[in-house]
């Protein structure tokens, strides 16, 4: 995966690169350089993850064939909440997917990517908060390329399997990192209302009716939008309520 650097024209992400053939966990390492002081935009690559993880410690299975990577960012300090950086991600990785394999992927909220009814990617967003103030934030990104979902559990997709090709995880890895770094900009400069309009462009929750666990409890409503400030779903419940929901399962 060093390839990636080659012709990668971003002014942040992946300026240093870090490859592994076998790790535990590639959001572990990076937390790790992270705390050694590697600058923002450092990225690490691996082809195989032993102790991969998705939201809430469920377990993401990994094989050879697939993307694996973690992104190292250090937003500003008053950037503790990580539904603006799930949102902003996940548009960018929807995006990228699409132009390199032209299949019509979505977001279902909160960070997967489906294609088909199926996941063929997701997003773990870890934050390291001091005092308050964010040290670091590490984005987990894992895309199931160039496998076969027999493999994987039920409800799952690929890119392989849902088009017949075999795609250059390379020139994939390249343009989730072109379009993360473009949507981390807009975010930082113009705030989250215009990351809120383009995953609105690219999702099929809002207007659904789901069940949110939200660790504590299980509730059911409509999604009605995102709130404009904090990219918190809005779920209009039985009662009429609607409620913030800053992180959660959709289930």
């Amino acid at each position: 995966m060093r390839e990636v650097s080659y012709n990668l024209n971003t002014r942040l992400l992946g300026r240093k690169i870090f490859c592994y053939k076998s790790t535990g966990s590639t959001n572990d390492i990076a937390r790790l350089l992270a705390r050694r002081g590697i600058e923002e935009g450092g990225v690490v690559f691996a082809e195989n993850q032993t102790s991969a993880r998705g939201r809430r410690q469920r377990r993401w299975v990994c094989q050879e064939g697939g993307l694996y990577m973690s992104v190292i960012l250090r937003p500003p300090e008053s950037a503790n909440n990580l539904a603006g950086f799930y949102l902003l991600s996940s548009v960018a990785l929807a995006l990228a997917i699409r132009k390199v394999s032209s299949l019509d992927c979505f977001i279902k909220w909160p960070n997967d990517i489906m294609i088909n009814g199926g996941k063929a990617a997701g997003i773990l967003a870890e934050a390291e908060i001091r005092d308050e103030k964010t040290e670091f934030l590490i984005l987990g990104i894992g895309v199931n390329v160039n496998l076969s979902s027999d493999n994987l559990p039920p409800g799952s997709a690929t890119l392989l399997d849902e088009s017949g090709i075999r795609y250059s995880r390379v020139e994939l890895a390249k343009e989730i990192l072109r379009e993360l770094e473009k949507q981390y900009f807009l975010f930082k400069e113009e705030g989250i209302k215009p990351v809120i309009e383009k995953w609105y462009e690219l999702s099929r929750s809002i207007g659904s009716r789901i069940s949110i666990n939200t660790g504590k409890d299980l509730t059911t409503g409509m999604a009605v939008g995102l709130d404009e400030e904090s990219g918190a779903l809005l779920l209009r419940k039985d009662s009429g309520l609607i409620e913030k929901i800053m992180s959660a399962e959709d289930i």
